[in-house]
C-alpha cells in the first residue's frame, strides 16, 4: 500500500469520524433553536389573546352590558373578541390558529374537536395544570400548540352559563338554550389553544444543516487535495 493511499485513507477516516457526530450535533442544536423560536412565537400570540380578553372585560363589557336586555352583543364576550381579533390576524398568517375550545359551548364554532377534547380533559384531570404544549401533525406537517385552561373564576360568568332560565333572553334568541349551561364556579370548561406552524422553522434548520455540511465537505476535500499535492511534490 503506497504512502499516499495510507494518508488518504487516514484523512477519510478522520473526516468521517469528525463529520458524522458533528453533523448530528449541529442538526440537534439547530432544531432545538427552531423549537425555541416556535415556542416563543406561540407564547407571544397567546399573551396577545389574553390581552384582548382583558381589554374586553375591562373596557368594552361594562359599557355594553346595560344593553343586554334589549340586544345581545357578542362583542361583550371575551372569547368572541379574542377569536375575532385573531381571525383578522389570520388574513395574513393563515397557517396560525387560535380557538377557545369548549366541551359544551354556547357558540357552536367553539366546540372542541377530538384533539382539543384530549387537551381539555388533561386540564380537568389536573386542576393545578396552568398550561400545556406539544407537537401535532397534520398532512405530515409539524405544528406546535400552546394551551391554557378556561376556568370559570368570575361568578359574573354564571349569569349567562348557569341555567337557561337565568341567561338573558336576547342571548338565547341568538344561540338557543341547549349549549353552554350548567357551568359551575372554578370548573374547567375548555381551553385556549394557539397553534403555530413549526414546519417552516424545521425546513430552515434543515437547510442550514445542509449548507454547513456542504461547506465542511468542501473544506475537507480542499484539504485532501492540498495534502495530495504536497505528497506529489515531495515525490518529485
Amino acid at each position: 500500500m503506497s504512502f499516499r493511499l495510507k494518508v488518504n485513507l487516514f484523512l477519510l477516516a478522520a473526516g468521517l469520524a469528525i463529520m458524522l457526530p458533528g453533523t448530528w450535533y449541529l442538526n440537534k442544536v439547530l432544531h432545538e433553536q427552531a423549537q425555541e423560536n416556535v415556542v416563543k412565537q406561540a407564547d407571544m400570540l397567546m399573551e396577545g389573546m389574553l390581552a384582548s380578553r382583558s381589554y374586553t372585560v375591562d373596557l368594552v363589557k361594562p359599557h355594553l352590558d346595560p344593553m343586554l336586555n334589549d340586544k345581545f352583543l357578542p362583542q361583550t364576550v371575551p372569547a368572541f373578541a379574542a377569536t375575532e381579533t385573531f381571525e383578522r390576524f389570520r388574513k395574513r398568517f393563515a397557517n396560525f390558529k387560535y380557538k377557545e375550545a369548549v366541551l359544551d359551548p354556547t357558540n357552536p364554532r367553539d366546540r372542541a374537536d377530538e384533539q382539543e377534547q384530549a387537551i381539555i380533559k388533561a386540564f380537568v384531570a389536573d386542576p393545578t395544570l396552568q398550561s400545556t404544549s406539544g407537537a401535532i401533525y397534520r398532512n405530515q406537517d409539524r405544528l406546535f400548540y400552546v394551551a391554557k385552561p378556561i376556568q370559570i373564576k368570575n361568578p359574573a360568568c354564571l349569569v349567562c352559563h348557569d341555567t337557561p332560565e337565568r341567561a338573558p333572553q336576547t342571548m338565547r334568541a341568538v344561540y338557543g338554550d341547549k349549549g353552554g349551561f350548567s357551568w359551575k364556579l372554578n370548573q374547567v370548561v375548555g381551553a385556549q389553544i394557539i397553534v403555530v406552524p413549526a414546519y417552516e422553522q424545521d425546513k430552515a434548520a434543515a437547510a442550514l444543516v445542509k449548507v454547513a455540511v456542504g461547506v465542511i465537505i468542501a473544506l475537507f476535500l480542499g484539504m485532501m487535495l492540498a495534502v495530495n499535492l504536497l505528497i506529489r511534490s515531495g515525490d518529485e
